[in-house]
């Protein structure tokens, strides 16, 4: 606060105007929605490593119980696993791996908070598609896969309802 002297001589107490917010003041480098996106992306990043690892040898083996509904083994072994000769857990790395990448960039930027955006509908996209595979395809579904399903519908949806960021102008 400070004092200014009015026209009749009395003095007043007049509040000072608080400097502009600077970008990182007004957007922290950890708010939940980008925790909350990293961490799910290093999680489904973890799990598709595995997945990729399994796929590749019969030394990793995969640990999964199995029924009438669930079994990992037929879901990572049909030829549904495989697209273009990559298996799919592969291309989960890769899509980790750039939403890592996408998430490391500035959040206020708008070009950046688009290519999250659309990436993170990629990913949402792919999962619907993955999911019909596995349940009118193959008969079964892998619960390593639907973990990575959600982690990835997870940040879809956190970076579809994630505030933007930018701090309102003041009046």
């Amino acid at each position: 606060m400070s004092q200014r002297v009015t026209t009749r001589g009395r003095q007043e107490k007049v509040a000072r105007p608080s400097p502009p917010l600077s970008a990182a003041q007004r957007s922290p480098l950890l708010t939940w929605p980008r925790l909350t996106r990293l961490l799910c992306a290093l999680i489904g990043l973890g799990i598709s490593v595995y997945l990729s690892v399994v796929h590749l040898t019969t030394a990793v083996k995969l640990y999964c119980a199995q029924n009438s509904v669930v079994n990992c083994e037929s879901v990572v072994t049909s030829p549904s696993s495989v697209v273009a000769g990559i298996p799919v857990a592969f291309y989960g790395v890769i899509w980790f791996l750039v939403m890592l990448a996408l998430l490391t960039a500035p959040s206020e930027d708008r070009t950046w908070r688009v290519a999250r955006l659309v990436w993170a509908a990629i990913g949402a996209l792919t999962v619907l598609y993955l999911l019909r595979t596995e349940l009118f395809v193959i008969g079964a579904i892998c619960i390593w896969c639907t973990a990575v399903h959600v982690l990835v519908l997870l940040i879809f949806g956190v970076t579809v309802l994630a505030p933007t960021g930018a701090a309102p102008e003041p009046a």
